[in-house]
């Protein structure tokens, strides 16, 4: 992804956000009353402002307070969020059309793995996708916060519809940026990021009840508390499908590891054989590296001492 340079004042006139681009295209394309959700991502440029403390929660529910047109606006108890799970599971699927959802600290907390590019690709994660994904009709607004879109797993840019940079958190003054993946070429994960306009914006005041709200999630999240337990869901899929992997070892185990071992035509020493798991247990190769991987990290297993005929 490609970050256009800091613009000067002729690049881009600055706009208050009602008269911006942005909210122009949110209007026409939610609150017009049309079947489509708008996906804004926030954070900071790090070279202008750092990525901690410059403002991109309280931009985030600034915005949700202007942008949320549900009965009884924004409300951060109900639809304010640092776990991509309550989000996916909890929150999107049981709030009303107009509502604005807020994830925030998206990268990830120790409360959760986050949408992270440099983290495994957990079933949370993909469920997030696929709500995103799935969900386009709902007329809701949907800000995801990161400390660096960097950090964001690139699937997601198939469904950012604008990109909020803070690039100024004493005036508060932000890029938006349009994101634009390469989706004629499959093999590139380059994506333009094109400057649209800078826009002012007025942050959540510290006596609004929703920024007490959000301060307190915050608060739990990075002490590792966790709000939501879909996650055990997760986990219990994950123990079934791990379940004929851990069973096929057992068995290899029992029945003898010199059976599934050969020499390595290279170095002459005895290894692990995937082919052989993969046709003495019927296995699909798929599994049978999950098993080679399983009985090396055994401490029971000692293949240096097999011997195979």
């Amino acid at each position: 992804m490609s970050l256009s340079k800091k613009p000067s004042q002729n690049q881009s006139s600055l706009n208050s956000f009602r008269s911006s681009k942005l909210y122009h295209d949110w209007y026409n394309r939610v609150a017009t009353g049309k079947p489509n959700d708008y996906v804004i991502a926030i954070s900071a440029h790090p070279g202008w402002t750092g990525t901690s403390g410059t403002g991109k929660s309280t931009l985030a529910g600034g915005l949700a307070k202007k942008l949320d047109f549900s009965e009884g606006g924004f409300d951060a108890s109900k639809s304010y969020t640092m776990d991509p799970s309550e989000l996916a599971h909890d929150i999107y699927p049981n709030t009303e059309e107009g509502t604005v959802l807020l994830g925030d600290e998206m990268q990830g907390t120790l409360a959760s793995t986050g949408m992270n590019a440099k983290r495994a690709m957990k079933t949370e994660q993909l469920e997030v996708y696929n709500t995103i994904a799935g969900r386009r009709r709902d007329r809701k607004t949907l800000i995801l916060v990161f400390q660096s879109l960097k950090r964001a797993n690139k699937d997601l840019f198939d469904f950012i519809d604008a990109w909020l940079l803070i690039v100024d958190d004493v005036d508060f003054i932000c890029n938006h940026y349009a994101v634009m993946p390469d989706v004629f070429n499959m093999e590139s994960n380059k994506t333009k990021t094109p400057l649209v306009e800078r826009v002012s914006w007025d942050a959540l005041p510290e006596d609004d009840p929703n920024y007490a709200i959000m301060e307190e999630i915050k608060s739990k999240a990075n002490k590792g508390e966790r709000t939501f337990t879909a996650d055990s869901e997760d986990d219990e899929e994950e123990e079934d499908r791990m379940h004929p992997i851990k069973k096929a070892a057992e068995k290899i185990k029992s029945d003898g590891v010199e059976n599934v071992v050969s020499i390595h035509g290279g170095h002459n020493k005895p290894i692990l054989d995937t082919d052989l798991i993969q046709i003495e247990y019927n296995l699909s190769v798929r599994d049978a590296k999950k098993v080679k991987k399983l009985l090396e990290k055994d401490p029971v297993v000692n293949i240096s001492e097999t011997h195979t005929q």
